[in-house]
């Protein structure tokens, strides 16, 4: 009776989209966090007014997006699918949200634990502590680019363009993300530094780079799912 009760039981879809982005970031789950904590510590030194260099704040900002789209897997599994029969009979959407739940999750504990150091070992403030918080729908967005990023346009393939219109194609989404975050990373150390008004910039520009970003990767995917639809 158990084992047949035991087999009616079905799990909601989106917890097993989650479980199967769990395995899908397994293999990139340590190099992941050993990015995320290093990125995201010196993006907290520079923001909290220590004196690193601004070099610190690229380092940063490349670091903390390559360790997040590291635990993408199940993101660009989708992608790479998009078209199919959805696996877990949810929409396509739905999907890649919850794709996007585990690596949030992740990105936030290390930000929390660098963050943490930072504040106990050289006195940063808690708020630059936990500024890359504040990037992560910036990570998000690019990360979803990235997944949904489809067959390149045919003009690249043209003989006179070659390989160096591909490379800046591929690379575009990640220097986007790049520039944008370093940006906000430096009004950030602005705004902590007392500057009059930054503040109230500071966080105008975060939720409109944000809102762009997120805006770009959703509708990269919805256009993907809508060109393989029959």
């Amino acid at each position: 009776m158990s084992g047949c009760c035991a087999r009616r039981v079905r799990w909601p879809s989106s917890l097993g989209a989650i479980g199967l982005g769990c395995n899908a970031i397994r293999p990139g789950l340590r190099a992941g966090a050993v990015a995320v904590l290093g990125g995201s510590f010196l993006l907290s030194l520079r923001v909290g007014g220590l004196d690193v260099p601004m070099v610190a704040t690229v380092v940063g900002a490349i670091a903390t997006q390559t360790g997040l789209r590291a635990w993408c897997e199940g993101l660009r599994l989708q992608g790479d699918n998009a078209g199919t029969p959805p696996l877990l009979g949810i929409p396509p959407r739905h999907e890649a949200l919850a794709h996007l739940l585990v690596p949030t999750a992740l990105y936030a504990g290390c930000v929390a634990i660098a963050g943490g150091t930072a504040y106990l070992a050289l006195g940063v403030s808690a708020v630059a502590g936990l500024w890359p918080l504040a990037l992560t729908g910036v990570l998000l967005g690019v990360a979803l680019v990235g997944a949904f990023r489809g067959l390149a346009p045919m003009p690249i393939f043209q003989p006179d363009l070659g390989v160096p219109a591909l490379i800046a194609w591929s690379s575009a989404p990640g220097v986007t993300a790049l520039i944008a975050m370093a940006i906000l990373t430096e009004r950030a150390r602005t705004a902590l530094a007392g500057a009059a008004g930054a503040g109230s910039n500071t966080l105008l520009l975060t939720m409109t780079a944000t809102l762009l970003m997120l805006s770009w990767g959703l509708g990269r995917q919805q256009r993907q799912t809508d060109a393989h639809r029959g």
